[in-house]
């Protein structure tokens, strides 16, 4: 049985070191694209994840469509919330489609 505090210490300290030191980022990112490049044949690994969290993404949608419902400039909420206009224009259209459909 493995002791996760003990892990979770020791990943709290490595995210600590990368952070402050970017030799330690570059080392790593090095040793996981080798890691990679020995598991996986080619020359091209494509990987995808959130850029950030679900909860977090729910709240700003939630937060520009009240911004939109208040009458505020789209270019202004996608500056203040740092996503696209056409990102404000989707969550607009959205918005109206289900208010119509009600």
């Amino acid at each position: 049985m493995t002791d996760t505090s003990k892990h979770g210490a020791l990943l709290r300290t490595l995210v600590g070191d990368v952070l402050e030191n970017p030799a330690v980022a570059e080392a790593l990112l090095i040793g996981f694209l080798d890691a990679l490049s020995k598991h996986y044949p080619g020359e091209v690994v494509r990987l995808q994840g959130e850029k950030i969290r679900r909860t977090k993404r729910i709240a700003r949608d939630q937060r520009i469509a009240a911004a939109v419902a208040s009458g505020d400039a789209p270019s202004a909420i996608a500056r203040r919330e740092n996503v696209s206009e056409r990102h404000v224009f989707r969550i607009k259209a959205r918005r109206r489609s289900l208010t119509t459909a009600a």
